[in-house]
């Protein structure tokens, strides 16, 4: 129950660089880089995470419960060889690994097979 003459608190949520957002002013999330309080308002500057597109606007304080901090979960269960395999698509290039292995039968940096 609510106490007389109190009014509710608004939830607000605090971003920092690195999060990733989403709210009604962009058509995609965006990846914030900075963050800079001013005010009644907070300078927020990052860029879309599909796009790319370059974000760079003055958010009103009251704006900020519209907004909602993305949640980013990772998987680590794929095995390792996949990964590796997987890798070079994303970098734009062909990568090739390879196990160097002496004469003398020393080896360095074996994958396993």
């Amino acid at each position: 129950m609510r106490e007389r003459g109190k009014t509710p608190r608004k939830k607000t949520i605090e971003i920092k660089a690195g999060h990733i957002v989403q709210g009604p002013r962009w058509p995609e999330p965006v990846e914030v880089n900075l963050v800079e309080d001013s005010g009644n308002y907070i300078h927020l500057v990052g860029a879309t995470t599909g796009s790319g597109e370059h974000v760079d606007q003055l958010i009103p304080r009251d704006e900020l419960a519209r907004l909602q901090i993305a949640r980013v979960e990772t998987d680590f269960t794929a095995p390792s060889r996949e990964v590796f395999q997987t890798l070079p698509r994303f970098c734009g290039q062909e990568v090739k690994l390879h196990a160097a292995a002496a004469d003398d039968g020393r080896s360095a940096h074996r994958l396993p097979g």
